[in-house]
């Protein structure tokens, strides 16, 4: 298992030409409570610009989450989608997203939801 697991986000296919659009940082265990996924995620991989800082956090067993702005403001919530009729939990990779704050871009919180799934091996 690795501690320190991080991975890049781009916006086009020229991966080594450019500066990537966003970078996720996991956090080891030792560093968050008990039982708890946490991961840093900065736009534009300007570590200097809080304002531009989200903290993913969640249980690694499960697929919901929680993206939160680095102001500590909920931005976005990750939950399983219940079936209509009955309220029926579906599967754990079928999910639904609530956009709580105005203005986030719709392709960077798909891609945030992916590497969450990918550093959590839910996918």
């Amino acid at each position: 298992m690795r501690i320190h697991e991080h991975w890049n986000g781009y916006i086009n296919d020229e991966v080594k030409k450019v500066q990537p659009w966003f970078q996720v940082k996991k956090q080891s265990k030792g560093l968050n409570k008990k039982d708890r996924f946490s991961c840093q995620v900065i736009l534009g991989g300007d570590k200097t610009q809080a304002t531009s800082c989200y903290i993913i956090q969640g249980c690694p067993q499960k697929s919901e989450f929680k993206i939160i702005r680095g102001d500590g403001v909920l931005a976005v919530k990750v939950k399983r989608k219940q079936s209509s009729l009955g309220g029926v939990m579906l599967g754990n990779d079928v999910l639904s997203l609530e956009l709580v704050a105005a203005n986030m871009d719709r392709s960077f919180i798909i891609s945030l939801v992916v590497v969450h799934g990918l550093m959590s091996h839910q996918i």
